[in-house]
């Protein structure tokens, strides 16, 4: 990174507007309050990075990321905001990446909330944004959550337009009451013809297929349909039209919430108990008479009898979830018995306009090629040695490396709850909003503490753990693999290989496989261990020769 005496800092500038404030002059307001500043302190511009109708809560932001990868390449001196939210709602995530800025130098600088982190008074000041912030996120979902009760007890929809629909405002004396919903001439006309071929006896399969080789609409949300516009119907996309009561007329509403877990950053489902459901029978929503509806979940009942499924089950093969189609992207599941094959779900589900890759390839196959240099190759003792001088290698250097928490940490945490108690002592925060955030420094002095404290009294051997310890586990994995729990091996090899790509060329399934994951794969590449067609250091492609067309 230049130093600031011999060139001028070099400043990116971060963006954004959220779903609740559909104002694209915000990010012209928040840019020309951030070039100010610039321009008064004499950096210069160098990047604009900037996401538009998307929450600050969501790590998922285009733009975020982006500037996030460049200031890992150190392509900025300073980070700019116009406030921290506009950068970070979540308090989880708001730390993680300010601390990883931080570490790496790079200045960051929010204008509207004061915070800079050159003040040696950045973390206290960080600490009651961020507070505010998730505060703030928290008030405006109850807000949302009780409006659109009131709408749905006034029978109006909350959002959500099922395919088939088309949303209508409806005006008393002039006065906005809320949407409704009326069919769409377009779509409702398919689902007619949907719930009537079903309930006549046509399989699932075979109307998805018809319907995408005549190029008719389906569902999905407005803004994949424009980033998208040449989605598919699929079968799991038919499932939930079939499953879907609304087109009956009854609306029911608070059926489940989202939630987002705090280790996989991915919101889950939640489903709420029935005593919360918000129930309305609206008629003139109705698409499907009651005699088609009972025909159709009939057979839908039968169908899952049929193939026993089961909900969050786990997979009953050894590649089950490992493999995907290196054509579409879709998954390889069972797609034939006698014997049992793998095929494209994609080309099963949504038919040959989906997926143009026909080739299938024998269970036994498929584990026999991937087990093969897996076992005697990544897995030999030679491998694993290989592994372990490696990792030896890589803890020298990470030893050089500082630690993230150090005396001087403890003492800057120490004088941030110093902080905290003087303005609460003087008035300045509210009890609430000072208890909340001591206990959130409390909590981080002690992880900090803990943290030093063990590296006191073992130090760390590399960034993949002791070698020792690294040697067990392959040990471990290569007797799973040799073991009968099926499930178990599964694991395993998922650990190891990660996501298998099975791409068609010339009629044969290339099974391409990414060792990244293995903390030994440049050792290994380096030394040539591993046997197979056209591997790199960090890659491997294995031709399954006996796949087989699809009949």
């Amino acid at each position: 990174m230049k130093a600031a005496t011999s060139a001028r800092l070099r400043a990116a500038v971060y963006t954004r507007y959220s779903t609740d404030n559909q104002r694209g002059m915000s990010i012209d307001d928040q840019l020309r309050n951030c070039r100010r500043r610039i321009d008064s302190e004499g950096w210069e511009l160098t990047a604009h990075y900037s996401d538009q109708a998307i929450s600050g809560g969501s790590v998922n932001r285009d733009g975020y990321q982006r500037m996030l990868n460049a200031a890992n390449a150190r392509a900025f001196d300073v980070l700019v905001v116009d406030e921290l939210s506009r950068a970070w709602r979540d308090q989880v995530e708001s730390e993680r990446a300010i601390r990883s800025l931080e570490f790496a130098k790079i200045r960051i600088v929010s204008i509207s909330d004061g915070y800079d982190s050159e003040l040696k008074a950045r973390k206290t000041i960080r600490l009651i944004n961020n507070f505010k912030n998730e505060m703030a996120i928290d008030e405006a979902r109850e807000r949302t959550h009780r409006s659109q009760t009131g709408t749905v007890i006034r029978k109006y929809s909350a959002g959500g337009l099922p395919f088939g629909y088309k949303s209508v405002p409806r005006l008393v004396n002039d006065e906005h009451m809320g949407f409704d919903r009326e069919p769409h001439p377009i779509h409702a006309p398919i689902i007619h013809e949907i719930f009537a071929r079903i309930a006549a006896g046509e399989s699932m399969r075979g109307v998805v297929s018809d319907l995408n080789d005549r190029g008719l609409p389906c569902p999905g949300a407005k803004w994949k349909r424009e980033r998208q516009p040449n989605r598919l119907w699929r079968i799991s996309a038919m499932h939930a039209i079939l499953s879907n009561e609304t087109y009956t007329g009854r609306y029911v509403w608070n059926r489940s919430r989202w939630e987002k877990d705090p280790e996989t950053n991915i919101r889950k489902r939640i489903e709420r108990p029935q005593s919360e459901w918000i129930v309305q029978e609206l008629p003139h929503w109705r698409l499907i008479d009651d005699k088609t509806w009972e025909r159709v979940q009939r057979r839908m009942g039968a169908r899952s009898i049929l193939f026993n499924s089961r909900v969050g089950g786990r997979p009953t093969y050894l590649l089950s979830g490992l493999l995907r189609c290196g054509a579409c992207g879709g998954a390889y599941v069972i797609s034939a018995h006698k014997p049992v094959r793998y095929g494209c779900s994609t080309r099963k589900n949504a038919g040959i306009g989906a997926c143009d890759n026909h080739l299938m390839v024998a269970r036994d196959l498929a584990e026999e090629t991937l087990l093969g240099p897996v076992m005697y190759d990544l897995l030999s003792d030679e491998a694993i040695e290989v592994g372990v001088a490696a990792i030896r290698r890589m803890s020298a250097t990470d030893a050089a490396r500082p630690n993230l928490f150090t005396s001087d940490e403890l003492r800057r945490l120490d004088e941030q709850i110093a902080e905290l108690e003087r303005l609460r002592d003087s008035g300045v925060l509210q009890p609430s909003i000072a208890a909340a955030a001591l206990q959130r420094a409390a909590g981080e002095r002690q992880t900090a503490w803990r943290a030093l404290n063990e590296r006191r009294e073992k130090p760390v051997e590399g960034p993949f753990g002791a070698a020792s310890e690294f040697r067990q586990a392959m040990i471990n994995i290569r007797l799973t693999l040799q073991a009968d729990d099926v499930m178990a091996a599964r694991d395993a090899l998922q650990e190891i290989l990660g996501t298998v790509r099975l791409v068609p060329e010339d009629g044969i399934l290339i099974a391409e496989v990414g060792l990244t994951q293995l903390p030994l794969a440049k050792a290994i590449g380096s030394t040539g261990l591993v046997a197979g067609a056209g591997y790199g250091a960090s890659f491997m492609r294995i031709p399954m020769v006996r796949a087989s067309a699809r009949p």
